[in-house]
């Protein structure tokens, strides 16, 4: 559909058409190609510029046809049309920059968007742990294991925080456990050891 877009803007609009194909060849490939990060809105990035492009013109193009109609001047009306878009674009690109600040804060918003997904709560349980926090990193990569299955990696992380706290025990069941998944990587048998 978007193709169809373009192929029509760019006939009628060149330069909209343009902006449209810019979008359309930034967004293909992450589109087109599945992908296992699912917190990529960095791929975006490249798509913004087309979307700012489009943007300008629409706000152009709606105080060139409110001016008339309410009676005001154009270029304060367009001024105030670009700060009311302007300011919550701002406000929300200040959030999505403090989730970006931290990895512990972008896999903590991932588990909450996508509780599905295993690969966040292990991310975000790993993340727990390295801040020193052993309890709720184990609550995290048991609920990675019983979204995704056993993982070697998963058990040695859970043989790390239960040595941290003192359950050895349980540490080299769980070391034990990665040796199972994956007897022939030596590092696994370093964990054990």
């Amino acid at each position: 559909v978007l193709l169809a877009v373009v192929v029509r803007a760019s006939r009628r609009a060149p330069w909209l058409g343009f902006w449209a194909a810019w979008r359309l060849a930034a967004l293909a490939p992450t589109s087109l190609i599945p992908s296992r990060e699912f917190v990529a809105e960095r791929y975006l990035t490249a798509a913004t510029p087309a979307v700012a492009a489009v943007a300008a013109w629409a706000l152009v193009r709606l105080g060139g046809w409110l001016a008339p109609r309410l009676r005001i001047a154009p270029r304060p009306l367009l001024v105030a049309l670009v700060v009311a878009v302007v300011l919550p674009l701002g406000w929300a690109t200040h959030g999505r920059a403090r989730v970006w600040s931290s990895d512990l804060a972008l896999w903590r918003e991932a588990t909450e968007v996508s509780p599905g997904n295993a690969r966040a709560w292990y991310q975000y349980g790993r993340l727990l742990y390295a801040d020193g926090v052993t309890e709720p990193a184990e609550s995290a990569v048991r609920r990675s294991i019983e979204l995704g299955g056993p993982d070697l990696r998963k058990y040695l992380l859970l043989s790390d925080v239960m040595a941290t706290r003192g359950d050895l025990d349980s540490s080299i069941a769980f070391a034990a456990a990665a040796v199972g998944l994956a007897p022939q990587k030596p590092w696994t048998h370093a964990g054990l050891a």
